[in-house]
């Protein structure tokens, strides 16, 4: 069965982020088919190549995967890590003060080094579907992916950053789509609308979970919700997810 034969329903699209957080994984979950976006232009200093966790004193701090100087129009699965190793080393150390009070910091720091350690390759877009895969695995949603670059779609036609999702939609003649609401304002329903594709919004997970002396922070990488939660809980709130349907 070809690409475009493949039927889908309730896909999911998104760029391969980099230990995203809550929000991101319960799309996945309600997703049926998952195209990782890997073929936009990678922006410097963006979710890709990095994100956030608690500072040991306060606040937070992000943890980085520095990669190496590439040309301004360089896709995102065309982007090197720089130094793996220490990279990967660094972004451990940075994790450690969550031992003193995380009661997840084990099981945790266990799914962290297994990523790293598994990962043999030099690409950040494969580090960052590796460690999504992984989570989804530790908290037991199906990750049901391919990469928007297996498909045959010029986006280059598509300037607008709501006009992708519907080229990838219309290729694989999926049925709908789902989308977090903080990215509807984006689309053209009536894009939706022509294709024959339904397109449904997640809202944002009010999940609030103990961090012990730390301040709760919102929306942090799910490396800090797995430190605090245990997945049966993390699991319960993503089925709790509201959907609805746009269009």
């Amino acid at each position: 069965v070809s690409l475009k034969a493949e039927k889908t329903h309730r896909v999911g699209i998104m760029q391969p982020y980099f230990f995203p957080y809550l929000g991101y994984f319960a799309t996945i979950a309600h997703s049926k088919k998952w195209l990782v976006f890997d073929t936009p232009q990678y922006s410097k200093r963006s979710w890709i190549n990095r994100n956030r966790v608690l500072h040991p004193s306060s606040g937070w701090q992000y943890v980085t995967v520095p990669v190496q100087k590439a040309s301004l129009k360089t896709p995102i699965n065309q982007i090197r890590i720089r130094n793996p190793i220490n990279s990967c080393s660094k972004i451990l150390r940075q994790l450690e003060h969550y031992k003193k009070s995380a009661p997840f910091f084990k099981s945790t720091m266990e799914l962290i080094e297994n990523i790293f350690n598994s990962f043999e390759g030099e690409f950040l877009d494969e580090l960052n579907i590796l460690a999504i895969e992984k989570v989804c695995q530790h908290l037991g949603i199906k990750f049901n992916y391919s990469r928007c670059s297996d498909y045959q779609v010029d986006i280059k036609n598509n300037p607008l950053a709501g006009d992708w999702a519907p080229a990838f939609l219309k290729h694989i003649d999926a049925k709908s789509y789902i989308n977090p609401s903080g990215g509807i304002h984006l689309f053209d329903l009536e894009a939706f609308k022509k294709i024959e594709c339904k397109l449904y919004e997640i809202n944002s997970i009010d999940f609030i979970y103990e961090t012990a002396d730390y301040r709760f922070i919102n929306k942090l990488s799910i490396i800090d919700t797995l430190m605090w939660s245990e997945p049966v809980k993390i699991r319960q709130a993503i089925n709790e997810a509201n959907i609805r349907k746009v269009v």
